[in-house]
């Protein structure tokens, strides 16, 4: 419990830096401005999501088995080349959106895509230096890593208010510096393991791609799915119904850091207690503290409602939003242990399987209830589909378990004090 409560104070933080900027951007932006500041955060969780929790995962797993073998230069060697991959592809990608904003229009100017881009470059950099904190249980550390993530993040907002007016060119910029800055600066947490030499060879960056490949598609349809809503209420509804979704999502998400910090623990745990005998009643551990978690988040949201209407006038057209989507994430904080049980089994697709059987059914129900009832719509879409991918994760998993396995667990969930 103690490390889990260190993950969620550094995460706390960074989530608090988090509401600061969007704070800030909900009292100097119109709803209209808020729903393309919607998109632009929506693309940057994709981008971030896609690349950055397969190089996440892989760098775990990887450099896990490293370190059991005694290995220090090659595990130092995994989280080099998942950092010199994540560099390579934040430059891709913000160079691909210079130019495919000259081919086609985009709900942002090319600019902006470009510089989302980079902002999820640096938490792609910021997650490989976290992962390879995390194998080694250094967790007071990740925690110190993310208060410089803050530091470097407030500064930079400081900056663009003494610039002049808060717009979302010098808001998104000030997202770039701040997060890269702590990125690159995190680096130097690293250098203990790097005590007995870097390895690195074309072979292992092969192994790490492999690895993350499953993982990357996995987490970028989820997230594809959980930011889908700003991009489907800007076509179908128009940017102010984009930026109530959004005002009410958001604190939401205050309330997902908390899955974010049990996730942390859960996947190395998960990975060092692999098969079914030693795996089961971690599982059945887990999936008590998720069920319990997911309770609180939803009687916190309904006690946090009212007081919404004080952060400005934006904030209180989308109050009525807040309880849905705190149910939303309460739902997702229930799948989130069978994830990590997948990788425990050492099969990592089966984390894609479940997320993509969520997508038809979304991009269904969005497309009918957003086009209809706007921001409320949408939301009622995440959770319908939220309650389908619960069920299919909590299927595939029983599949994998035998028969001792599945009683052992429902012993756990059912009896255990």
């Amino acid at each position: 419990m103690r490390n889990i409560l260190t993950l969620l104070a550094g995460n706390c933080l960074g989530t608090v830096v988090g509401a600061v900027f969007f704070l800030s951007a909900s009292r100097n932006f119109s709803l209209s401005q808020m729903g393309l500041y919607g998109v632009a955060i929506s693309v940057q969780w994709i981008l971030a999501g896609i690349a950055g929790t397969g190089l996440h995962v892989a760098t775990v797993r990887l450099t896990t088995a490293h370190l059991s073998a005694g290995n220090r230069a090659a595990a130092a060697g995994v989280v080099a080349l998942a950092a010199m991959t994540a560099s390579a592809i934040t430059l891709s990608a913000a160079a691909f959106c210079l130019v495919l904003s000259r081919v086609v229009s985009l709900f942002l100017p090319g600019e902006l895509l470009a510089m989302a881009a980079l902002w999820a470059g640096g938490r792609l950099v910021l997650e490989c230096v976290r992962a390879g904190l995390l194998v080694q249980q250094q967790y007071t550390r990740v925690c110190l890593l993310m208060c410089l993530s803050a530091i470097t993040g407030l500064g930079s907002l400081g900056v663009a208010f003494l610039r002049g007016p808060l717009t979302l060119e010098s808001l998104l910029a000030a997202h770039v510096f701040g997060l890269g800055a702590g990125a690159i600066g995190g680096l130097a947490f690293l250098l203990p393991l790097c005590d007995s030499g870097i390895q690195v060879s074309t072979g292992r960056l092969r192994e790490l791609c492999v690895y993350a490949w499953w993982p990357a598609l996995s987490e970028g349809s989820r997230l594809v799915q959980a930011n889908i809503g700003p991009f489907v209420l800007v076509s179908l509804a128009g940017p102010v119904e984009a930026g109530l979704f959004s005002l009410g999502r958001y604190p939401a998400y205050l309330f997902d850091m908390i899955g974010v910090s049990l996730f942390q623990y859960w996947l190395p745990a998960a990975a060092r207690e692999a098969g079914n005998k030693r795996l089961v009643p971690f599982l059945g551990r887990q999936l008590q503290l998720a069920g319990a978690v997911g309770l609180c988040l939803l009687l916190s949201a309904v006690a946090v409602r009212p007081f919404l209407p004080w952060l400005g006038s934006n904030f209180a057209a989308a109050a009525s939003l807040f309880v849905l989507n705190a149910l939303d994430i309460a739902l997702f904080v229930l799948i989130r242990p069978i994830e990590a049980a997948y990788h425990g089994l050492r099969k990592p697709h089966l984390e894609l399987l479940a997320r993509v059987s969520r997508f038809p059914l979304l991009l269904g129900a969005a497309l009918v209830l957003a086009y209809r009832f706007g921001a409320v719509g949408m939301v009622w879409a995440q959770i319908l589909s939220n309650l389908v991918a619960l069920g299919v994760a909590s299927w595939l998993l029983w599949r994998e378990l035998d028969p001792g396995a599945r009683v052992q667990v429902l012993n756990t969930l059912y009896h255990r004090g």
